[in-house]
């Protein structure tokens, strides 16, 4: 039996315009990638996410170098929920928005995390989902279909405590006082 050319370009345009075929992706990025130890910092989400209403993002990271201290939703989300107490590692958190992003939104900001730094290291922070069983986007469909989605991680590394260098006039009293000896040894 013969498949005809129409058959065919039809199913293509079907499979090109289910949302598991578009391509979806969230960039993370840092407000600064070499945080030192004792500084906050934040991870901004962007999403390129099309036709998705809902999204739940698990969240880990290595608590001995860093501590999770808030999320922020940016809109057009409007509603934040962690799952998880904020001391779990991993965590889940859910954002939504009132209406779809459409087909093409292009790039557009989801939330902003904030981090304390706490130890020098790799600070292990992962965000992703898992295929749709508890993590993952949906579509607006009568379905609420899993959206595939890959993620760009900012691999954020916790430098050591800052060196505080020593004021001039602390050089100067001490050269001072070194003078001073010297003047002493010389009289006696």
């Amino acid at each position: 039996m013969k498949t005809s050319t129409i058959t065919k370009a039809l199913g293509l345009l079907a499979l090109l315009g289910s949302s598991a075929s578009m391509a979806a992706t969230i960039t993370i990025s840092a407000s600064t990638l070499t945080p030192n130890v004792g500084d906050s910092f934040t991870l901004t989400l962007a999403g390129d996410i099309p036709n998705t209403f809902t999204g739940t993002i698990a969240m880990a990271f290595d608590a001995s170098k860093v501590a999770y201290v808030s999320g922020a939703v940016l809109a057009p989300y409007t509603v934040f929920t962690k799952n998880s107490p904020t001391t779990a590692n991993p965590t889940v958190f859910d954002v939504e928005r009132p209406t779809s992003s459409g087909p093409n939104p292009g790039v557009y900001n989801i939330a902003v995390l904030t981090f304390q730094a706490l130890a020098a290291g790799a600070a292990g922070i992962v965000l992703n989902d898992d295929g749709g069983n508890v993590s993952g986007w949906f579509d607006d469909g009568p379905n609420a279909d899993y959206i595939p989605v890959s993620y760009t991680q900012a691999n954020v590394i916790i430098q050591g405590a800052p060196v505080v260098p020593v004021p001039a006039a602390a050089w100067l009293f001490i050269s001072a006082l070194g003078g001073l000896a010297t003047l002493k040894r010389r009289a006696v």
